[in-house]
């Protein structure tokens, strides 16, 4: 089935970006009127539309970032945990319109589609979402780059990753950053950990 160019970029996005997407961050991303274009892809079968009440960040810039040049330096890895849970406390609850991609979608143009693979973390799904508009709204040739945690674990299996980011940035199928989404739970020890295993692969890291 024909898409247009819009079309395919939210099928693109959707299908190996991220998991989901809200429609405040996919018109912040692709900076245009979708409403007819959603339509038209919710008509095809490429993409189902859930309405729920929940708490959306709007993100601009890392908590933390690494790279192979600071091998001597560490984050405060309790002071990123206190970042990351308090900043929920400043953001209202809305009603939103999250989109995901559908098995057909996925048949039809590859990625990851269907089903959320884990429902309960879809606020943190929609931050990790946050984190791919802010890293990418402005630079789609950065957004080419970016593989979507589910993706990595489909199509990058060979790579044999231990500790699968939230997402990932390849160049010539190797992994040249990882971007974590930190959630309202992630512990100081969690942020510890995923900081020494990224340092010890000599790997660029933003955690969000």
């Amino acid at each position: 089935m024909i898409v247009s160019q819009v079309e395919e970029q939210i099928l693109e996005t959707l299908l190996w970006k991220v998991r989901v997407i809200a429609l405040r961050q996919l018109k912040r991303f692709l900076g245009c009127d979708l409403d007819s274009v959603l339509r038209s892809l919710k008509r095809k079968g490429y993409i189902e539309q859930i309405t729920l009440r929940t708490q959306l960040l709007d993100l601009a810039s890392p908590l933390y970032s690494w790279n192979p040049a600071e091998q001597e330096s560490s984050p405060d890895f309790w002071k990123i945990s206190w970042q990351a849970e308090s900043r929920f406390k400043r953001v209202p609850t809305f009603e939103e319109q999250v989109f995901l991609a559908t098995d057909l979608a996925c048949r039809h143009f590859g990625g990851v589609g269907g089903k959320l693979r884990q429902p309960f973390q879809l606020l943190h799904d929609l931050g990790t979402a946050s984190m791919f508009v802010a890293k990418s709204s402005s630079n789609f040739e950065r957004a080419n780059r970016w593989k979507s945690e589910d993706v990595i674990r489909r199509y990058f299996r060979h790579l044999k990753i231990r500790k699968i980011p939230d997402a990932a940035e390849f160049s010539n199928d190797a992994v040249s950053r990882v971007f974590e989404f930190a959630g309202r739970d992630y512990s100081g020890n969690y942020i510890k950990t995923f900081h020494e295993f990224w340092k010890r692969k000599n790997i660029s890291y933003e955690i969000w």
